[in-house]
């Protein structure tokens, strides 16, 4: 079967392509964890503003991993996303990211294209852990990549140390200012980022620190977008349908959200022709993304694990636990949030729901439910601490917790998917490295206590009705 490639292009029937000449693309963004939600959210909002500024071509890079790299370079980094909605669906061809890097055997070439004075956006997509930081939004430098990479900065390995070393050599080469753009479901996202790089250049060098609180600027984002992962038979389809194999096919949603905060220090894509928000306040987006979507979505996982679901839509399908992603978002987040004075709050739960419930998506629970223990400080101890000092409803929102805690004590659950805090069984612990205190601890102990058998569908109902 032919590979999907440039020359292909013109016979491909039935799929939207690139409106833009990539021969005249410039590279001006370097993004660091090339991973599927970049190619099917950053990436695509770039390709959309091509036509009109080819200067923010995208070169990726993978830190950790060589697949990204292997797949699209036979494909001269062209890939499909498929944006599938329950009645229809639709293919489109991505071509704005003209190379990617792997960090293991092409550290040169990463290091020199961000010394480069054509690159002035850095676009991260590395999850929360990647940013190696504390609770507070520290560095912590008892991470062991951060302490190797304190000692070898030249052989760095963690975000923060690669980002670190290609700003000495883009300080010597007197290249210019830059804007680093974190695209994490990381709450604060831009001032942890900026935080941790301010840390570890103080410890390298206190001259670059000084270089980098004047040269670059870290705006805040919130960015919204479900991408499964894509399955063989996925591939398989496209084959059929096209003739063409793509083995860098992604499975989206027709829907995409991107809120940047007006703070660049450099020029920039003019991404706002192609749907992005930017605003002077990131702040109260974020937290309604995270503590409405991201909550229910991780609900709905462990939930959803505990019952047997493999997928988040056959886990909306449970009128139980559909029932409860309404009540948790309803009754005990939406009381709790400072919503944007634009935003309809209801109409955006009931999107959300709308978009779980697509059974086109096929969203793994085990996908979701990984790397709790970083997750959930963000998505919903929030809530439930608002909720316990301004006298609300905490019953859903411990229950999730304890739903984690569930998940993860249970062997047979545990081994479905990965978090930090695996290998911990005892529930204080698990708490503990999630950094919850002792007030929403003792809440969720108890909450645990309850459903550490069965299928927990009673303690739901009790939840439900706001006992």
């Amino acid at each position: 079967m032919t590979r999907l490639t440039a020359e292909l292009l013109r016979d491909l029937q039935g799929v939207q392509l690139p409106d833009y000449d990539r021969s005249k693309v410039v590279n001006g963004i370097l993004h660091l964890g090339t991973g599927n939600f970049h190619r099917a959210h950053q990436a695509v909002y770039t390709d959309d503003i091509l036509n009109q500024d080819a200067r923010w071509g995208i070169v990726g890079a993978s830190l950790f991993s060589r697949a990204t790299r292997d797949r699209l370079k036979p494909q001269e980094f062209l890939y499909t996303i498929c944006e599938r909605a329950a009645a229809e669906s639709m293919h489109r061809i991505v071509g704005s990211i003209s190379d990617v890097l792997s960090l293991g055997d092409q550290r040169a070439e990463l290091m020199a294209t961000l010394s480069s004075p054509s690159i002035k956006v850095v676009t991260l997509t590395v999850t929360e852990k990647g940013y190696c930081h504390t609770v507070n939004g520290e560095l912590d430098e008892g991470h062991p990549d951060i302490q190797h990479d304190l000692a070898n900065i030249q052989a760095s390995r963690s975000m923060p140390g690669v980002l670190a070393a290609g700003l000495q050599g883009r300080k010597a080469a007197g290249a210019g200012p830059l804007t680093i753009v974190s695209c994490d479901n990381l709450s604060g996202n831009g001032k942890v980022l900026q935080q941790v790089i301010q840390n570890i250049t103080q410890l390298l060098d206190p001259a670059l620190a000084d270089w980098c609180e004047s040269h670059l600027s870290f705006p805040e984002t919130m960015v919204d977008r479900i991408v499964p992962q894509p399955t063989e038979e996925d591939r398989s389809e496209f084959r059929r349908a096209r003739g063409v194999q793509d083995e860098a096919l992604l499975i989206t949603e027709h829907f995409r959200q991107w809120v940047i905060e007006d703070n660049f220090m450099t020029d920039r894509p003019p991404w706002e022709a192609a749907g992005v928000q930017i605003v002077q306040n990131v702040a109260q987006f974020e937290m309604v993304k995270l503590r409405m979507l991201n909550a229910a979505h991780s609900a709905l996982a462990y939930f959803g694990l505990i019952s047997g679901y493999d997928y988040i839509h056959e886990a909306m399908a449970d009128e139980t636990l559909a029932s409860f992603a309404d009540y948790l978002l309803r009754h005990e987040v939406m009381p709790m949030i400072d919503a944007p004075p634009s935003m309809d709050l209801e109409a955006y739960q009931q999107s959300v729901l709308e978009r779980f419930r697509n059974p086109a998506i096929a969203y793994r629970t085990a996908q979701v439910a990984t790397d709790g223990s970083v997750k959930l400080p963000q998505r919903i101890f929030p809530s439930l601490q608002a909720a316990s000092e301004k006298g609300g409803r905490t019953g859903g929102l411990s229950l999730v917790a304890a739903a984690w805690l569930r998940c993860m004590t249970d062997t047979s659950i545990a081994a479905k998917f990965s978090d930090p805090a695996s290998g911990l069984t005892d529930p204080g612990a698990l708490l503990a490295a999630a950094g919850a205190n002792r007030e929403i601890a003792q809440i969720i102990t108890s909450r645990f206590e309850q459903i550490s058998q069965g299928d927990c569908r009673s303690e739901i109902q009790i939840a439900i009705a706001g006992q």
